[in-house]
């Protein structure tokens, strides 16, 4: 089974290309590379856990959803970076019907019951905030529904109303290739107790309840994917947008600000993916794209 995978992800990759090119560049050999250990990592996630899929939910899927915003910076908003500041500015300017709900350390046990042997690994080191909050994020959205976005994301307008679907990420680009990691995970809609979540929730838990390492960086997306297989129909009916136009404006955040170049970004998308801890920002950010989200 992982050796059919890895040669239909060698076929695609390397369709109708001169192949010498993919063997001596090194950002697509590490690509390569980083896939292949992705879906082996997830086959191997997929058989130890199967017995999990006996525990979840029918294919049900509710009505309500609650029009809240899930935001977090765990040491608290007033510590956030300027850039993850000036996103949630952009969130509650375009965003006006929803509420939205900061989540810290501090107010944490106030919405959600974590485990104690989740917060003691992280606690101790055994994983840090970024893999705390996909707990986290999972949590709330099975218990509450609503949106979690990510700190780091920047709304520009709200013209598509993603939000209110029973569930909806942004998928990776490719719909129809056979990629280990399906999804985006910084922005998702949902509505209570949706049964995708729900697989996820569980998968998180027990992994953490059994294992004291991370097998791999992506193991909220790995877990998404194993929980798209159990629920297709579910799956099939979450709309499809891709997650690179969210992306573009990170790649250009330290580029010279240019009102046409930005009306561009804010077509390609609503919300944009950014980077607080890009390198750019120590350097001079005047008259750049970032300058202008910062001071908007």
């Amino acid at each position: 089974m992982i050796t059919e995978i890895l040669k239909e992800i060698y076929r695609t990759l390397f369709r109708k290309v001169d192949r010498s090119f993919f063997l001596h560049d090194e950002k697509m050999s590490s690509f390569i590379q980083a896939e292949s250990r992705q879906w082996k990592e997830y086959l191997y996630l997929k058989r130890k856990y199967a017995r999990i899929r006996e525990t979840l939910p029918p294919s049900e899927v509710g009505t309500e959803h609650p029009r809240i915003i899930w935001w977090c910076w765990l040491q608290g908003e007033d510590q956030a970076p300027s850039l993850c500041k000036a996103g949630l500015a952009s969130l509650r300017r375009e965003l006006p019907d929803y509420e939205i709900r900061i989540v810290d350390y501090e107010n944490l046990g106030s919405f959600i019951e974590i485990p104690d042997y989740i917060l003691e690994k992280h606690r101790n080191g055994v994983f840090g905030g970024a893999h705390f909050s996909d707990i986290v994020r999972t949590m709330l959205l099975v218990k509450y529904g609503g949106v979690w976005i990510d700190s780091s994301v920047y709304c520009t307008g709200y013209r598509t109303p993603l939000l209110e679907e029973p569930l909806f990420v942004f998928q990776n680009w490719k719909f129809d290739q056979p990629y280990a990691s399906v999804v985006s995970s910084w922005l998702i809609a949902a509505v209570p107790g949706h049964p995708i979540l729900c697989a996820v929730q569980a998968l998180l838990l027990e992994y953490w309840q059994r294992e004291d390492s991370l097998l791999e960086y992506y193991l909220f997306h790995l877990f998404f994917h194993l929980a798209t297989e159990w629920y297709p129909d579910l799956w099939k009916a979450v709309p499809r947008y891709s997650n690179i136009p969210p992306h573009v404006l990170q790649f250009e955040l330290f580029e010279p600000y240019t009102e046409k170049r930005f009306l561009q970004l804010t077509q390609m998308s609503d919300f944009h993916k950014l980077n607080w801890k890009a390198a750019g920002i120590q350097g001079d950010t005047k008259n750049t794209f970032y300058e202008h989200l910062v001071h908007a």
